[in-house]
């Protein structure tokens, strides 16, 4: 079963907020929310949302994108491999300008 794509993408910026809350158990924890919705077939913007949630607790972009690529490189279909690549697109900052998450281009 091919799970159905959505691009229908949500133009709403992610909101920041201050927050000392960085490292491993952040990262850890959007590694395991985009696992779990890839495993449900949750909507692109559902998985944009759980990293703007990630942003939100202090979650850094270079974090964000190693962790998708982590992510993209196991062994996963074809369906979720290609939400994947759009949202590190989002994360690197490679698509609309309202659809960024991050401000910045991720560069190298």
């Amino acid at each position: 079963m091919q799970a159905k794509m959505n691009h229908d993408i949500i133009s709403a910026p992610c909101l920041s907020r201050d927050s000392s809350i960085l490292g491993e158990t952040i990262s850890m924890n959007l590694e395991s929310e985009i696992k779990g919705a890839l495993k449900n077939q949750v909507s692109l913007p559902m998985l944009r949302e759980i990293v703007c949630q990630y942003k939100q607790n202090g979650g850094t972009q270079q974090a964000a994108y190693v962790i998708l690529e982590k992510i993209r490189h196991e062994q996963i279909e074809e369906p979720d491999e290609d939400r994947i690549l759009e949202l590190m697109d989002f994360v690197a900052g490679f698509c609309a300008q309202d659809q960024r998450i991050w401000d910045e281009i991720l560069v190298g």
